[in-house]
């Protein structure tokens, strides 16, 4: 894995996104998984200043467009998404602890 999908690949972890996604019978839309997951939808575009950093928060759109560009997910139309063998395997206790080592 590159950097940037350890990187998405964490956040899915730590937001259990993988474990969400498994777990579900059914795709599951982008705000069922921000409230499963505890993520913020109005995270969207806003950005944190400090001295020398800007720090943009992704929203969970993007995260988890991201995750099914990388084959993470599956999305299976507009703003749903559901697990495929990937997320599966993620939301495995011992694959997902590997990865927060990474």
């Amino acid at each position: 894995m590159k950097p940037l999908q350890v990187a998405i690949a964490k956040i899915g972890v730590d937001l259990h996104i993988f474990e969400t996604l498994k777990d579900s019978e059914n795709a599951l839309t982008l705000s069922q998984l921000a409230d499963e997951s505890g993520a913020s939808l109005g995270l969207l575009g806003r950005n944190i200043f400090t001295k020398r950093f800007l720090i943009l928060i992704l929203s969970v759109e993007r995260i988890l467009r991201t995750q099914a560009a990388f084959g993470m997910i599956k999305e299976t139309g507009v703003n749903e998404f559901t697990a495929n063998r990937f997320s599966r395997l993620l939301a495995d206790p011992n694959a997902s602890g590997a990865i927060t080592q990474v």
